[in-house]
């Protein structure tokens, strides 16, 4: 519904619902911290909401100034429910127009609410809390020494040109990557499988807890011992990191493990006990051997900032 005012939640439900010469009346204009022209709505000169070629919305996720933050809550709350989020800085970083994206799928945004009774407390997650209060931050408000929630965006698949892309998160870590060509899909479950790059009965073990996976790492647990593993020419190593094995040239972060024994002539890699990485929780394979795999991504991006 059109409202005829220039606040910026105004501004924001025009965006939205505005036609014709009315988009031009009460778009905010040059001197508001929020306007929009064209299929762009703006916080000052960043880009926080796009419509697609195809008359989808995707809202950018990056985060910036607190100001900025609210007019994106503002963009949530009246954009169509499920608007994916994303974003744009991965989708700069892989050279994609944010206007030329094609939806195919979308999971739901989750939200996990904890509350204390003291500061000294542990949190403890609740249920009950509505979603259209924490758009306001009312709730958290109220007393936000003793009360948090948590927001991680929904996954979504999407289609540019002929490329397919997949947008999610992996713990509070967020991900956009490039499928490869032989993809073949419709689901955000679909491409969960796919880039797993383990086989349909392997996918069950991992989600049953069988195999381990860290990041773009996967662990399968094995009988072999470091005996029979040398005797086939392994060779062992303390405290290895396993991103150099499969991409020597990688400067990132390492998945450094406490045991490793790598076999060059069968191309595999063995590792037990603790897997350490800054950005994903430590898994304990204890001392049984694993084998380890990579997933199957060739190209990826993360965000520039913080995402909400």
């Amino acid at each position: 519904m059109l409202r005829r005012g220039n606040t910026n939640e105004d501004i924001v439900r025009n965006y939205f619902n505005a036609t014709g010469d009315e988009r031009k009346i009460y778009n905010g204009g040059i001197n508001s911290s929020v306007s929009f022209c064209g299929d762009e709505l703006k916080s000052y000169n960043m880009i926080i909401c796009m419509k697609t070629k195809s008359g989808d919305y995707v809202i950018n996720a990056d985060k910036y100034s607190v100001t900025t933050s609210c007019h994106q809550s503002l963009a949530i709350y009246h954009s169509p429910n499920n608007t994916p989020q994303i974003p744009f800085s991965a989708l700069n970083s892989g050279n994609i127009n944010s206007g030329d994206i094609q939806f195919i799928d979308k999971t739901l945004d989750t939200y996990e609410y904890f509350e204390r009774e003291t500061k000294e407390d542990i949190w403890i997650k609740i249920d009950g809390v509505k979603n259209d209060i924490i758009y306001g931050e009312v709730w958290k408000r109220e007393k936000p020494e003793l009360r948090r929630y948590i927001h991680s965006l929904g996954a979504c698949l999407f289609q540019v040109a002929h490329k397919y892309y997949l947008s999610s998160m992996d713990g509070n870590q967020y991900y956009l990557i490039e499928l490869n060509p032989d993809f073949r899909g419709y689901t955000v479950k679909e491409c969960y499988r796919y880039i797993s790059g383990l086989s349909f009965g392997d996918y069950e073990k991992y989600l049953d807890g069988e195999i381990i996976r860290q990041g773009e790492f996967f662990f399968k647990p094995t009988d072999r011992n470091i005996k029979s593993l040398k005797k086939d020419g392994g060779i062992f190593f303390k405290n290895f990191d396993i991103q150099k094995y499969f991409n020597p040239k990688n400067i990132g972060n390492q998945h450094k493990a406490r045991d490793v024994i790598i076999n060059i002539e069968k191309n595999e890699l063995y590792a037990r006990g603790s897997i350490r990485h800054p950005q994903h929780r430590m898994i304990n394979l204890k001392e049984a051997w694993h084998y380890v795999d990579i997933n199957n991504v060739s190209h990826s991006w993360t965000a520039s900032g913080n995402v909400d």
